[in-house]
């Protein structure tokens, strides 16, 4: 799998900063394991989402072994499983809405390589 990280900036050796294509992240996300509870909330989501795109923030989590590749600006990262930490349920709703809506349209991500026990450390330095 792939996702396009457009106009990246390096925050650090492991976490990457820029926008995603909602059409690509809709693509890629349509088999992710959401929760019955993300799902709910994507549904009310959903709704007004029809009517023009919330804006709103994905983080991702990829492994750390992750490759990287540059296309001007841009990073590609190319993957074999990914996990949504932040922005779940928008998301979720971006899956259930016609491609043709999502179409030229992108929002902020932040990427982050790290292991599921890391970014359970770097979450709770946050706090």
């Amino acid at each position: 799998m792939e996702i396009k990280l457009i106009e990246a900036i390096q925050k650090s050796e492991t976490h990457f900063r820029g926008y995603v294509d909602l059409l690509e992240l809709a693509r890629l996300l349509r088999d992710y394991p959401f929760e019955d509870e993300v799902l709910q909330k994507a549904r009310i989501y959903k709704k007004y989402m029809e009517n023009g795109i919330i804006n709103f923030k994905v983080t991702v989590r990829l492994e750390p072994d992750t490759d990287i590749s540059e296309d001007g600006d841009d990073r590609v990262f190319s993957f074999s499983q990914c996990e949504i930490r932040d922005g779940k349920s928008r998301a979720a709703a971006l899956c259930m809405l016609p491609e043709d809506i999502l179409e030229d349209k992108e929002t902020e991500a932040e990427i982050f390589l790290a292991t599921k026990e890391k970014m359970d450390k770097l979450e709770q330095n946050k706090l």
